[in-house]
């Protein structure tokens, strides 16, 4: 193959990639405006996902367009920090200190990298060289220790008694492999030139990745009864008694209401709050009473087992155990109230439609 075929092969690559950097670029914009309208779980986790899909976008957009590498880098390392926590808010629902503060020292130390990388490029000081990569090094290892600690608290905090956990355990298994793929990409890049083209085209498979994590979230992550500002109307005492994120995850993430004996007065305890702050607190932000709350999640967790192909050889009866109703009888009386109609019209359309 003579010089020029290589040249001519090497160009047509780069025309791919700017095709595909566009590509993901759009995707991401896409998946932005979906998670602003759509997603509707505590601000702080909206936050985090429009953060991942807007930083997608950004470093795409700069790749394609050749902005100035400090834009590139910025938006991978807040990319990092923002996986770091979305995977604290799902295993822990909350911010966790030591997240929190080795995510900083992550971006200080990334900013100190950029600026050494800079000083070294401008003044030709090749002794630079491994002070740098010893940088890059330090910081990966924190980065791996971060997200293998964080999907193992993760994956031993979910139990496999409720068909939400196993959507976020498949959900999480696929940033399993981005982050690991990411991980080892960048020790590459750590050794060869970020403009080598496998590191190229390994960036983008994984910005195509965890694009596609982002829009096949779980559905059920999109709905919450809990508004995601609670309004003016919000007593500051009630807010003062339970935080949102953690009545979302032990009541929706855990799956708390499908349980038969469920009750305020358990519920509480389990959230270590007082009985009547609780009632009051489920009030204020679902208008609803705690026994009209449970029935309506039952309700839609029964809806959400019929649409599961996992679930077509069960019974009403069967389907409406698992769903948290102790009867069959009170299962037609609650989806009558929330859904209308009855649930076995729901399954015959769902098995005319198949």
């Amino acid at each position: 193959m003579q010089i020029n075929d290589i040249f001519l092969l090497l160009n047509m690559f780069d025309q791919i990639l700017s095709h595909a950097y566009a590509a993901v670029a759009f995707l991401a914009l896409i998946i932005s405006i979906d998670l602003l309208l759509n997603f509707k779980r505590p601000l702080i986790l909206k936050l985090l996902l429009i953060s991942i899909s807007f930083c997608l976008f950004t470093l795409n957009l700069s790749l394609l367009l050749n902005l100035h590498y400090f834009i590139t880098e910025i938006s991978r390392i807040i990319l990092l920090i923002s996986g770091f926590n979305l995977i604290s808010i799902l295993y822990a629902h909350k911010l966790k200190k030591e997240v929190v503060y080795l995510s900083l020292i992550l971006f200080f130390l990334f900013i100190i990298l950029l600026n050494a990388d800079n000083y070294k490029t401008l003044h030709h000081l090749e002794a630079m060289n491994w002070p740098i990569k010893i940088l890059k090094i330090i910081i990966l290892g924190i980065s791996m220790y971060l997200f293998t600690k964080q999907h193992l608290q993760l994956f031993k905090s979910l139990n496999d008694k409720n068909i939400y956990s196993a959507k976020i355990k498949k959900w999480t298994s696929l940033t399993i492999l981005i982050i690991a793929a990411g991980i080892f990409n960048n020790i590459a890049s750590t050794f060869l030139t970020g403009q080598h083209y496998i590191i190229r085209s390994n960036s983008l498979i994984i910005h195509l990745s965890a694009c596609i994590f982002l829009f096949y979230r779980p559905a059920f992550l999109n709905r919450t009864e809990l508004s995601i500002m609670l309004g003016k109307s919000f007593r500051k005492h009630v807010e003062e008694v339970l935080a949102s994120d953690n009545f979302i995850f032990e009541f929706y993430t855990s799956s708390y209401f499908v349980n038969n004996n469920a009750s305020l007065d358990e519920l509480a305890k389990k959230l270590q709050v007082g009985k009547d702050g609780l009632s009051e607190y489920i009030y204020e932000t679902t208008k609803m009473s705690f026994s009209d709350l449970v029935n309506k999640s039952r309700v839609d967790y029964f809806i959400t087992l019929i649409e599961s192909n996992k679930y077509n050889d069960y019974t009403i009866d069967a389907l409406s155990e698992l769903s948290g109703f102790g009867t069959r009888q009170s299962l037609h009386r609650n989806f009558k109230k929330f859904h209308g109609g009855n649930p076995s019209d729901l399954l015959r359309a769902k098995a005319d439609g198949n």
